[in-house]
């Protein structure tokens, strides 16, 4: 019998580098059941409570994918690689000196961040772009809907304090070679 596949989200996060734009990549713990020791868009299973959060998306999001894969692309890419893609209620997105204080919430629920903090998901800057369903026989199965990230605005703040935090990560260049690494 094939597993179905569970709902999940992913997102891939863009900066502009030396040459041309750069993507996030994070290292699966070499110990991980489901692609042990490989480099991946950060992101995760949907969780019950991120239909709680809808209220915390400033703006307006496509109808589909539905609300919940963004938000679950965005609070995955905050606890597995420490990049808070948020902004406050004024949709001015947060300072590197705040993303950093928050670092130590990573493992508290998301609700309770964004209301402590009166803190939003942007909708303006989460574009879908695909579905992926991993193929049958692994382990696990997900079938993440990827959104991406304006590639001109998060450059700086979140990025800046995620690179203190984040064990094994790399921002690759067109090509997929190994342009920057911030650990191990």
């Amino acid at each position: 019998m094939t597993q179905a596949p569970r709902p999940a989200a992913t997102l891939i996060l863009l900066r502009p580098g030396g040459d041309g734009v750069e993507v996030l990549m994070i290292q699966r713990a070499k110990s991980a059941a489901f692609l042990g020791g490989a480099y991946v868009f950060p992101g995760g299973a949907l969780d019950a409570a991120d239909s709680d959060l809808k209220r915390r998306i400033l703006g307006s999001l496509p109808p589909e994918p539905p609300a919940e894969y963004y938000i679950a692309a965005v609070r995955e890419c905050f606890e597995e690689a420490g990049v808070a893609l948020l902004c406050g209620r004024n949709g001015k997105q947060i300072s590197s000196s705040h993303a950093e204080k928050l670092m130590h919430l990573r493992t508290r629920p998301f609700i309770e961040l964004l209301e402590k903090e009166d803190l939003y998901i942007p909708a303006g800057e989460l574009v879908y772009y695909a579905n992926w369903i991993t193929a049958p026989g692994r382990s696990r199965r997900t079938s993440p809907k990827a959104s991406s990230s304006s590639p001109t605005r998060l450059c700086g703040s979140s990025m800046e304090a995620a690179q203190k935090t984040v064990g094994a990560s790399a921002f690759s260049a067109p090509g997929w070679k190994r342009s920057r690494s911030t650990g191990g």
